[in-house]
């Protein structure tokens, strides 16, 4: 095992989350890939500090991601770690995947957007208002959530999370109260556990891991929609400017791009499912 200091391995540990490893997996891939053999799970489990209920788990994931390999021994499983060129290699060809999606979604958006546009006989002044007052936004998102009668699509920002995470779960446990049929999506992140495992139990989540997210995208029963961009940069992205409709087309237009954003995430999130069930949230 390669000795190293607490602070070169938070560094390594905090690249690996921004390529989109979760905690765990970061921890258990600098593990394998310092290591110099292959190491059962109980090793793997002594050298992270990763539980040992959740390191199996944790590598099958790695496993499935083509990071991780896993040996057939007399002993049982021993597994090492793909080099970090291979690893980069493999997330650069996914990430390159996910972009020709999110490109080929985007164009779809500008069609039906045109196409909206043109087939209302309404002006798109006074339709469309340019929000950005961080005030402003988050009062547009409370009442957008407290207005949804049948359905809502919430991706949210981790910015919006940080002041009014707590606010806004509550009223979408509302909504949920009240048969609205609700979709979320949230950036993976350990510092919303709380937010991952109270949503869970209530909506369709999802959660991205690539990075920071897209866009901040509000919407509800298609009728209205405020769509947020980034705003600021440091300490913490904001994403303080926005466009808001009340204009059903237009509304109905962003709704689809946002679906389509949210869609892209499905293979990472086979976690949900167990957090429905469990009774204590651990983010592995």
């Amino acid at each position: 095992m390669i000795a190293m200091s607490t602070s070169l391995q938070k560094k390594l540990l905090k690249i690996l989350e921004k390529l989109g490893f979760t905690r765990n997996e970061a921890k258990i891939y600098l593990v394998l890939i310092s290591s110099g053999a292959p190491l059962n799970a109980s090793e793997i489990s002594n050298y992270s500090n990763v539980p040992r209920p959740n390191v199996y788990e944790t590598i099958n994931r790695l496993i499935e991601k083509g990071f991780v390999l896993k040996e057939a021994s007399s002993r049982g499983g021993r597994y090492v770690a793909v080099l970090p060129d291979e690893m980069l290699e493999i997330l650069r060809t996914k990430y390159e995947h996910r972009l020709k999606l999110i490109n080929e979604t985007m164009e779809q958006f500008k069609k039906l957007l045109t196409k909206s546009m043109s087939e209302t006989r309404f002006s798109a002044m006074g339709t469309i208002e340019l929000v950005n007052e961080e005030e402003k936004i988050l009062k547009i998102i409370e009442e957008t959530v407290e207005s949804a009668k049948s359905k809502l699509i919430a991706i949210i920002t981790p910015d919006i999370l940080e002041v009014e995470g707590k606010k806004i779960v509550k009223a979408i446990k509302h909504l949920a109260k009240a048969n609205v049929d609700i979709t979320i999506g949230l950036k993976a992140n350990d510092n919303y556990k709380y937010q991952i495992r109270e949503l869970s139990k209530i909506s369709v989540l999802y959660l991205w891991p690539y990075g920071e997210l897209p866009l901040g995208c509000y919407i509800a029963d298609d009728s209205c929609c405020l769509v947020t961009m980034v705003g600021k940069w440091s300490p913490i992205i904001s994403y303080n400017i926005g466009i808001f409709t009340r204009n059903p087309l237009y509304a109905k237009s962003f709704g689809y791009f946002a679906q389509k954003l949210l869609t892209l995430t499905t293979k990472e999130l086979e976690i949900i499912g167990k957090l429905r069930e469990s009774k204590e949230y651990v983010m592995t």
